[in-house]
């Protein structure tokens, strides 16, 4: 017959400190996503929360993974100190307590150089054990994943592949784990688990992103605005927002990570914002922008000082633009013509002229090449482009001026002729991050010339752009249609926050009911203790494990009936209980059924949880930003 023993009290603490661990970064992070959706995030801020948010639950799974195995390393060991297999876990627990010590430590510290460091510290103990063990069909499944990992980086493999040596190491973990469990085998598993469940994430959103139908994308692009719209008070949802500070609150944020969810449901969803669509647009326009003030000053005075200084070196006969890598661009096929006369002529290499033919060889080279002296290196590859740079500056002093970037450029030019070049013209719609069509002038008398005779109008044409956008058909947003690339985004921008909120609530709830149930466990096991007294017969080896799970899986649906039960401003309004009834009556199947019910449960913990989850952000992870930073409106 089979007794639980107790598990010392040192190895549920550990188990114990690594769930808090995760939770404290799970709750910041959650916290975190939800100021993105409230805030007006850039696709490259949801990109950037994304990886951390893949990279999380790669850690949730590989917490459980960790937890089954030094579980059944826990089976594995006996009472007696000497017995390797008991050695082998308090090394583990040892060495993992180090580390997980050291790197809350170094956190706090923020000594990158130092992380850096000890990143190499379990590499090296994963080795020394990887090399003592006998299995050398593990050490050939390693030896083969480690440079494979290495060729994919350096190679710029697709990171899908690197899905396949990662679940084939998790597999095997778990197929060896009944024979022998040991600390490399646990290490391996929980690396692979990590990598499989980052990458395995990312093919689920992009899955996601890429399924979706062309009126999806048009959807998602009008939701975008609607969320922006909400969050500025610019739109109003009747029955829903009659605080105009909600969506600043936790409530209104998680209703906003969920709306794009709920959007589809709504009937003639455009139709809502027609009325103050271009108004939106135009607000979002000068936001991009900047102020006047800010345009005119910071921007456009700049960008003309560099105009006028290329101006000048222009009067003066010399180059304005980059000398050297004109001469380089254009040398290049006179280069190539020059090295195939010498081969068609005497068989020879630039690089290899025989040392008495040079002085001819150059004296040749001048009659096509003036600028190529005859007493410099024909060989020399940096002589020839210093002479194609010197017949560029003659060519700008000349009278019928130079090509550059396909324009004929003379001299003589005023300033205003000079900026209305198209390369002038390119070079200031990049600094002003403007538009192709915009035609940039440098004779604005003032601020408030400038404001009337270009601010105003280029908002106006801007704004114009863009409404036509929202306005576009759904056949403008099919594959390699116009918009295609830019319902992608929107489709990005809805369903990424959407999705990271989704699995960090339900790893936060799954690691905290893990965490009571370690708390719990000592209680579990006397229980399983006295079921085994009471019960001579049988194998009672399985009740602590069993009245494990129930306590886990008590708690998770404790969580979940409680919420479900519970109402905020949001989820309490007539708005949120139509959408919810929309969404049934238009689906009346039983996962539809589940999707409300879980999107009102996510949409009352998210509201209850953000005031912790945002103060252990702010005071234990010293406002970990996690990618997103707030950006700045200029004035």
């Amino acid at each position: 017959m089979k007794i639980q023993q107790l598990t010392p009290l040192p190895r549920i603490l550990f188990l114990i400190g690594l769930t808090i661990t995760y939770l404290m970064f799970e709750l910041g992070f959650n916290a975190r996503l939800l100021d993105l959706v409230g805030g007006d995030a850039t696709l490259e801020n949801i990109e950037n929360i994304e990886l951390y948010g893949r990279f999380l639950s790669g850690c949730a799974a590989a917490l459980f993974v960790f937890g089954a195995l030094y579980s059944e390393l826990l089976k594995q060991q006996t009472l007696d100190a000497q017995n390797p297999r008991h050695r082998d876990l308090e090394l583990l627990t040892q060495v993992m307590s180090a580390l997980l010590a050291s790197f809350v430590l170094l956190f706090f510290a923020k000594h990158n150089d130092w992380f850096a460091m000890w990143l190499f510290l379990p590499l090296l103990i994963f080795i020394y054990y990887l090399f003592s063990l006998k299995d050398k069909y593990l050490l050939v499944l390693v030896l083969l994943f480690s440079p494979f990992c290495v060729a994919a980086i350096r190679n710029n493999w697709s990171v899908n592949w690197l899905l396949v040596p990662s679940s084939l190491l998790l597999a095997y973990c778990f197929d060896q784990k009944k024979r022998f469990t040991c600390p490399p085998l646990i290490g391996l598993a929980v690396f692979s688990t990590v990598i499989t469940a980052f990458f395995a994430l990312q093919i689920l959103v992009e899955q996601v992103v890429n399924t979706q139908s062309a009126e999806q994308r048009r959807l998602a692009l009008q939701t975008v605005l609607i969320q922006q719209g909400l969050v500025k008070g610019e739109v109003e949802l009747a029955a829903l927002n009659n605080d105009s500070t909600i969506f600043s609150q936790a409530e209104g944020k998680a209703f906003l990570a969920l709306f794009p969810f709920m959007a589809m449901t709504v009937d003639q969803l455009e139709k809502k914002i027609d009325a103050v669509k271009q108004q939106m647009i135009e607000d979002r326009v000068k936001e991009k922008l900047g102020s006047p003030k800010v345009v005119y000053s910071s921007q456009y005075l700049v960008a003309m000082g560099e105009i006028e200084k290329k101006w000048q070196l222009y009067q003066k006969g010399k180059a304005w633009f980059d000398l050297n890598a004109e001469a380089k661009k254009q040398a290049e096929p006179r280069w190539n013509e020059y090295r195939e006369k010498l081969r068609k002529n005497h068989n020879w290499e630039p690089e290899a002229i025989p040392q008495r033919y040079k002085s001819r060889v150059a004296t040749s080279l001048n009659k096509d090449l003036p600028t190529f002296l005859p007493s410099w290196d024909p060989s020399s590859r940096a002589m020839f482009n210093l002479a194609i740079a010197q017949e560029i500056e003659n060519q700008i002093r000349s009278p019928n001026g130079i090509d550059i970037q396909g324009e004929r450029v003379k001299p003589g030019l005023s300033f205003e002729g000079f900026v209305a070049l198209k390369s002038s013209q390119r070079g200031l719609r990049e600094k002003l991050m403007l538009p192709e069509s915009i035609q940039v002038r440098s004779d604005y008398k003032d601020e408030k010339d400038f404001t009337t005779n270009y601010y105003f109008p280029l908002v106006k044409k801007i704004t114009k752009d863009e409404v036509a956008k929202y306005q576009s058909p759904t056949a403008q947003f099919e594959f390699q249609a116009q918009y295609y690339e830019v319902g992608q985004q929107a489709i990005r921008k809805t369903v990424v926050p959407a999705l990271a909120l989704f699995f960090s609530l339900m790893g936060a709830i799954a690691h905290f009911a893990k965490l009571i149930m370690l708390l719990s466990k000592p209680l579990t096991e006397r229980i399983a203790l006295l079921v085994g007294k009471m019960n001579k017969s049988g194998n009672t080896y399985q009740v602590a494990p069993t009245l494990s799970f129930m306590v886990w899986s008590g708690v998770i649906i404790s969580f979940w009936i409680v919420l479900q039960g519970q109402n905020n401003q949001i989820t309490g309004s007539r708005l949120y209980v139509s959408l919810e009834q929309q969404s049934i009556g238009a689906d009346p199947s039983h996962f539809m059924k589940f999707k409300t019910n879980a999107l009102h449960v996510i949409a009352v913990g998210q509201a209850r949880g953000y005031p912790l989850f945002e103060a252990v952000r702010q005071h234990i992870l010293f406002g970990l930003p996690y990618g997103y930073t707030k950006p700045k409106i200029n004035d």
